[in-house]
């Protein structure tokens, strides 16, 4: 038979305190453990003894410890033989990070009971590459400003040259806004940087005017050819030859393609191209192949350009510089500064920054495209100086 007193220790050891129910047996000072089965002895839960009152009824199980909720600490709150398990924080689980440019987001855990963000990309210092490497939301932005300058170190500074700023274009470092030496011209200014102003210039100059003859340009092409008539008026009694085209030329038969351009005449002397100009005639097609015109004038033999001259080319157009032949603006430009030419654009507000990539670095200016009297004042500045 059982004793009541082994039974009552029994049941204290195996299903814990009761305190619903009055035990009035000789079980003071006796272990006992009040938590949920199994977690006695795991992490810091551990038994107590019994307490009782002056009747010998227990009423408490001092000394025990039962589980806590689990908080990231590296200890094992809820003693279920697992440390930093089944969190209660409201962050374990969640997303951290971002996703923005290169960075990749984690996941909040715990790691030795500290909270860390676990499986995160980090972003790096912004570099001009096209990627949003910090993380921003932007590429290639806030980059340190520097300074540039592409042509001959001795030249900086001296007469029209200055340096520019790089740019980050299409993940490409770029000198952009820079002016470097380029052919001097009879207009006041020292503009291959060599410290002195028109210097052994000659009066001959070759001007040539390519003219946009789409169907955009409307009264403007009028105004463009009014205006190359008028030039070649008031500098008829200079050592001056004269020439034209338009772009696009004629459409290829059977095609809905155009030529490039349309010869409205080769350098000649004011009189034949005066007789010339006031015949061309709008076009029409719908691209523009500026890019292209240009570098022909420059890099093939459609313009007869003379030796020992000043060569300016006048572009008239009211579209941004495009290709039918995939040329780029630099190409343009670079053909036209292997020939000796300089590049001037008449063109609308909107596009300047796109032609400035080509006049500038030939030494040539922007002009505004519009009526035709203020065209003519606007061009006949650039030959305002007397350098004879």
């Amino acid at each position: 038979m059982v004793r009541p007193i082994a039974l009552l220790i029994l049941l204290l050891l195996t299903s814990g305190c009761d305190e619903d129910i009055a035990m009035v047996s000789k079980a003071c000072n006796l272990p006992c453990y009040t938590g949920p089965a199994g977690t006695a002895g795991q992490g810091h839960c551990g038994t107590g003894v019994t307490l009782c009152d002056k009747d010998d009824v227990v009423v408490d199980c001092e000394g025990e410890s039962l589980p806590w909720d689990e908080t990231c600490n590296g200890k094992d709150d809820d003693c279920d033989g697992k440390t930093d398990n089944n969190l209660i924080e409201a962050w374990a689980g969640e997303a951290c990070g971002t996703n923005l440019g290169i960075c990749s987001a984690g996941t909040e855990v715990c790691d030795d009971g500290q909270r860390v963000c676990e499986g995160r990309e980090e972003g790096l210092p912004e570099v001009c590459n096209g990627l949003d490497d910090d993380c921003d939301g932007l590429a290639d932005n806030n980059l340190p400003l520097e300074l540039c300058y592409t042509g001959d170190p001795q030249t900086l500074a001296f007469g029209e040259c200055r340096a520019g700023m790089i740019e980050c274009v299409d993940g490409q470092q770029v000198c952009l806004h820079q002016k470097t030496p380029t052919t001097e011209i009879c207009d006041g200014l020292d503009n291959d940087c060599d410290g002195l102003v028109d210097e052994e210039l000659s009066d001959r100059m070759d001007l040539f005017f390519i003219i946009d003859g789409s169907g955009s340009m409307s009264t403007l092409f009028d105004d463009s050819i009014a205006t190359t008539h008028a030039l070649s008026v008031a500098m008829e009694d200079t050592d001056t030859l004269y020439g034209a085209a338009m772009f696009p030329g004629p459409r290829i038969e059977g095609t809905f393609t155009h030529t490039i351009i349309t010869m409205v005449t080769d350098l000649t002397d004011a009189a034949t191209f005066q007789g010339e100009i006031i015949n061309a005639t709008s076009i029409g097609g719908g691209l523009e192949p500026g890019i292209d015109a240009i570098y022909m004038a420059c890099a093939t033999s459609t313009v007869t350009w003379r030796q020992d001259t000043a060569k300016h080319l006048f572009v008239f157009t009211d579209e941004e510089p495009q290709s039918s032949q995939t040329r780029t603006i630099e190409e343009a430009a670079n053909a036209c500064i292997n020939a000796g030419v300089i590049i001037h654009a008449v063109i609308k507000p909107s596009h300047i920054a796109d032609y400035e990539a080509m006049t500038i670095p030939t030494g040539g200016n922007i002009f505004l495209l519009g009526s035709s009297i203020w065209m003519v004042n606007d061009l006949l500045a650039v030959f305002s100086t007397n350098c004879n």
